[in-house]
Parts: structure tokens; sequence; C-alpha cells
């Protein structure tokens, strides 16, 4: 006859402790630090394109902009999906000063990009989304209106000059730039 039992049978079952090989955790340790050196060593020589990213919105300040196949439609903010607009041009930019305000650790630091004293920075393909742009003065050449298309309405011109430019913008992309004289401070508040 078999035996019932009232209550279930419970099964403890031992924890299973493991052992780390020293020499293999080294070996394997110093390899990735060595391919890591490897990596960052190539981005800083410019042989790997390291994307970066840098939490937006940011300030940007020209003494004075100078740019070609200007193009300005509407669009949405990378990101956030807020009503912008969206620019896009090749130019220089005088006086260049791009700042962007953060909170670390309870404390207000704004991180400061300028090119040098009378220096001029040269974008190619810099796009920009503007939640704002104000100057004190603008000139366009080549100044066309388009409706209808993708977006709507477009503006363009075959050059812009802005004059005490400040740009407020959630989204900056720049195929390349040159930074002559760069400067980069933090100040803290």
């Amino acid at each position: 006859m078999a035996t019932v039992l009232s209550t279930p049978e419970r099964v403890m079952v031992a924890p299973i402790y493991g052992r780390t090989n020293r020499m293999r955790f080294w070996v394997v340790l110093f390899a990735g630090l060595v391919i890591l050196g490897g990596i960052l060593a190539a981005v800083s020589r410019g042989a790997v394109a390291m994307a970066a990213t840098i939490p937006l919105p940011l300030d940007i300040r020209v003494t004075n902009l100078t740019g070609t196949n200007f193009m300005l439609v509407p669009g949405t903010a990378k990101g956030t999906g807020a009503p912008t607009g969206v620019g896009n041009l090749t130019g220089d930019l005088k006086g260049l000063s791009i700042s962007k305000s953060l909170g670390i650790a309870g404390h207000d630091v704004t991180l400061n990009i300028t090119t040098g004293p009378g220096s001029v920075a040269h974008a190619t393909g810099l796009t920009l989304d503007l939640d704002s742009l104000n100057s004190s003065g603008a000139t366009f050449s080549g100044l066309s209106f388009a409706t209808g298309g993708q977006n709507g309405l477009s503006l363009g011109a075959n050059q812009i000059v802005l004059d005490n430019g400040v740009i407020h913008s959630p989204f900056l992309m720049a195929n390349s730039i040159t930074l002559p004289g760069l400067g980069l401070s933090f100040t803290l508040k």
C-alpha cells in the first residue's frame, strides 16, 4: 500500500557557488581596456567618427552670419515634436558663441563654446531647428517663397546675412564645421 503525505515535500537545493579564474578575468579585462583605448585614440585622431549628444536646447549667438543656399521650412523639433522652423545653410559665422545651461548636483552650470576673437567659423550643411531667431538686421539675396510640397511652405535665399543674431535651437547639426580659436568653458552659478 502507498503512503500518502498530507503536506507536500519540499526539496531543498543547496546554492551552487562558482569560482572565477582570476587569470582569465584579468586577461579579458586588460584586452577590453586595450580595445577601448584604441577606439578612443582613433576617435581623437578623426579616424573613427563618434556621435556626441548634448541635451538641447542651445543658445547660439553670432555677430555676423553670412550663408548661402539658405532654406527655412516648417517642421517639428527632433525628440519633442514641438513645432519649429527648420533651417539649412552653408556659411561663415563670425563671433560664434554656443551656450547651454545644465542642472548638475543642484547647481546651474553653463557650458560655453566660443571661437577666438575675430575668428570666423565655417559650417557646411548646417541644419538647425529654430524656436526663435532675433537679429539686429537681416539681408536676403534671391529670396523666394514657395507653397505646397511636403511642408506646405518654404522660404529660400541664395544668400543671407544676419547681424547680431541670437538663435534658440533645440537641434543643431553640421556636416562639417571649423572652429578657429576654439574656447570651452564652464560657469557655475
